[in-house]
């Protein structure tokens, strides 16, 4: 899976009008949507010119899916969530620990889970799960992902995923554009000077250190596939 953006700058004007993903700049004041108030400032610095590919781990979560928990979990969302859940999906993400799992659900912005259903999707998951590492469970509303079961970040940016702070899950959801940003950077490029990784697992530092190198040529590769990881 793969996305090449167009030549983006990096200026505070030219990253914030491309990163509304339309062209268009925000009017001085700002812009107003369903989620709030969005500033005339930038919230990240997006680089331009920086291609993204993804090779996912499919043949690994394909046979975690035909497993518990997920079979119980699935089983609960197809009988009692019916069409607030259009579709699920695990995946693994390079932002995260090497041998976690997300479970990705999409939601419908129209007819949106309530916190009763969340709550009771939570219950699941923990029975489901006894004696085996849970996975973590993201709500996605369009573009945006809601972490349901998060740990404590060492960060304040990982408590809502978007193309801009995870572009290889969105990548692997089929969503374009997705960004490389002072974020991304910050976490995985230079991740040796990261206290976020300063426990992981010498196949978690080979893995970043293949995405930095990518990285520094101008051309993100994330490699999520454990068994080439370690090999």
């Amino acid at each position: 899976m793969s996305q090449t953006p167009g030549s983006l700058g990096v200026t505070h004007s030219q990253s914030r009008s491309r990163h509304r993903g339309r062209g268009l700049p925000l009017p001085p004041e700002g812009f107003s949507g369903p989620l709030g108030h969005i500033p005339p400032a930038p919230f990240l610095l997006v680089y331009g010119g920086v291609a993204q590919t993804v090779e996912p781990a499919t043949t690994e979560t394909e046979a975690e899916m035909a497993q518990s928990p997920f079979v119980e979990i699935r089983s609960y969302l197809a009988e009692v969530w019916g069409p607030k859940c259009l579709a699920t999906h695990l995946l693994r993400s390079a932002f995260y620990p090497l041998d976690c799992s997300l479970l990705v659900i999409d939601g419908d912005r129209d007819n949106p889970p309530a916190l009763g259903d969340l709550e009771r999707l939570l219950a699941v998951r923990e029975r489901a799960s006894t004696g085996q590492r849970a996975p973590y469970v993201v709500l996605r509303l369009d573009e945006v992902g809601f972490p349901l079961t998060p740990f404590i970040p060492r960060d304040f940016h990982r408590g809502v995923l978007t193309p801009a702070t995870a572009p290889d899950l969105f990548l692997q959801l089929g969503v374009a554009p997705v960004y490389w940003t002072g974020h991304t950077q910050w976490l995985l490029g230079d991740w040796d000077s990261n206290r976020q990784w300063l426990e992981a697992t010498p196949p978690k530092q080979r893995q970043l250190e293949a995405i930095a190198r990518s990285a520094a040529a101008g051309h993100v590769h994330y490699p999520l596939r454990l068994a080439e990881i370690v090999a």
